[in-house]
């Protein structure tokens, strides 16, 4: 299972990242925080809290959320 990103940009842009590009890309992808990647976060810290699927539907109800914000 994996987090389906659509690389809309909103969460990098709700905290004001500096490492965001104008194509919503990340300019430090492969050595980007812990906190940017689902996949490491869900690992260190939500494993032993929820299950992977509640964590990346979490994220997801987050995502909609932002954009239902950006309309």
């Amino acid at each position: 299972m994996k987090f389906n990103c659509d690389k809309c940009g909103l969460c990098c842009k709700a905290i004001n990242c500096q490492y965001l590009k104008e194509d919503n890309t990340c300019s430090i992808y492969e050595t980007r925080p812990v906190v940017c990647n689902i996949e490491k976060t869900y690992k260190v810290a939500f494993k032993d809290k929820m299950t992977k699927i509640e964590f990346f539907k979490l994220n997801e109800r987050i995502c909609n959320i932002l954009k239902s914000q950006e309309k």
